[in-house]
């Protein structure tokens, strides 16, 4: 594997990771003792979980990296309007928070493209 698909991998994963933590135990933390901090962390957990599942899938080399990008962030705020159409509770932070989630994702992944590149033209000097 690439470095720059092995450094994609692991910060997804670490992103993925997070995301499960922020949804499962720190929503249910703050739930319980917060409140009024229980609402960063449905946003939280979106937030991470655009930023892995992009890097995730960016192991594979595409063409058009940022559609990959639109497309987890696009699926994220169709889930939103599934929930709200479920249970007529639209949660616009999520649905914001995927959308930075995409920008922050991309970034990521511009930096370790950067990075493999320059790499790569110092190891043919």
């Amino acid at each position: 594997m690439e470095p720059k698909n092995r450094s994609s991998l692991l910060i997804g994963i670490v992103f993925l990771i997070l995301s499960f933590l922020a949804n499962s135990v720190y929503h249910n933390y703050l739930n319980n003792n917060g409140p009024d901090l229980s609402r960063f962390a449905g946003p939280l957990s979106c937030l991470f979980y655009v930023i892995g599942f992009s890097l995730v899938f960016l192991i594979k080399t595409f063409s058009y990296p940022s559609i990959v990008i639109l497309v987890v962030c696009l699926i994220s705020i169709v889930n939103e309007i599934k929930q709200f159409r479920a249970s007529g509770i639209l949660d616009v932070n999520n649905i914001v928070a995927s959308l930075i989630g995409g920008v922050i994702a991309y970034l990521i992944w511009k930096a370790i493209e950067k990075r493999s590149t320059n790499q790569d033209k110092n190891s043919t000097l």
